[in-house]
């Protein structure tokens, strides 16, 4: 029986409080020194307050909670880019338990930063689960037709691409910085560079990471397809890592940008067609 993507998410919130509990629990007992565990603390809270709520560790969106509100006691271990991670898949979780629903690329976006999270918190056999269940929902052919796509929150991988001697001269106002490629008023430069680099990402953004940003594979054809590409008032970036434009994005915003819902770029690569 072919699951709902409802149940796709579900199934890697459950990968995801299974990989983030022990480590919780570790993060957690140094921060709360003490007889009593983050659990009980919570507990204990909840019912001076007059509520007695069903708190339990297989809760991803507890141990979510958990994180986001004691960032100090995960110094060390999650980066600015993995606290928006936390930030992302608390807001999915929520989603999840009002049972609203969720398009392809939502899903495809929610299990990618499962595993990210997951991976960040040294929890590499779940981190492969979700890897897998991604993989698997990949291979489900879309409920609607691309056009129709729901753009998600999006990012990921690893390597900055290598520098490129002469690549401001040879590109023009094409500008490196942090592993990526900027480009301002070059459709020429842009469009000669996208197509010689089919492997990476390329984020259409404002200038400043305004106007509704989106995330592409570049070998999208929205994002070559309709002038003006870096003309107007879109600039185009460019990188072969989706962490560098995810962090080029929060050094700007202070969030990540949208996931175009037809390429539906992730960090695995996309299913033979």
């Amino acid at each position: 029986m072919e699951l709902s993507n409802r149940e796709w998410v579900g199934r890697g919130l459950e990968i995801l409080a299974r990989g983030l509990a022990p480590w919780v629990d570790r993060r957690m007992a140094a921060f709360w020194p003490g007889s009593k565990t983050w659990l009980q603390v919570m507990i204990d809270r909840a019912r001076r307050d007059g509520r007695w709520p069903m708190l339990t560790r297989s809760d991803a969106r507890l141990l979510l909670r958990v994180i986001e509100e004691n960032p100090k006691a995960f110094l060390g271990s999650l980066s600015k880019l993995d606290l928006a991670y936390v930030r992302e898949i608390r807001e999915v979780a929520n989603r999840w338990a009002h049972f609203e629903a969720f398009s392809d690329a939502d899903v495809t976006r929610a299990l990618d930063t499962i595993a990210r999270l997951l991976r960040a918190a040294r929890a590499a056999g779940e981190a492969t689960e979700a890897d897998e269940l991604l993989t698997g929902k990949k291979r489900v052919p879309p409920d609607a037709a691309p056009g129709n796509s729901t753009d998600a929150t999006g990012v990921i991988t690893h390597q900055a691409p290598p520098a490129t001697p002469g690549l401001g001269d040879q590109f023009g106002e094409a500008k490196t910085s942090a592993g990526v490629l900027e480009f301002r008023k070059r459709d020429a430069d842009y469009l000669a560079w996208v197509k010689a680099h089919r492997d990476g990402w390329v984020l259409n953004t404002g200038p400043r990471g305004g106007g509704n940003p989106v995330l592409h594979r570049a070998a999208c054809a929205t994002i070559s397809r309709t002038p003006p590409f870096t003309s107007g008032y879109y600039i185009k970036v460019y990188s072969n890592s989706l962490d560098a434009l995810d962090r080029w994005m929060l050094s700007r915003t202070d969030s990540t940008a949208q996931r175009c819902g037809l390429c539906r770029p992730s960090a695995l690569p996309p299913e033979p067609r």
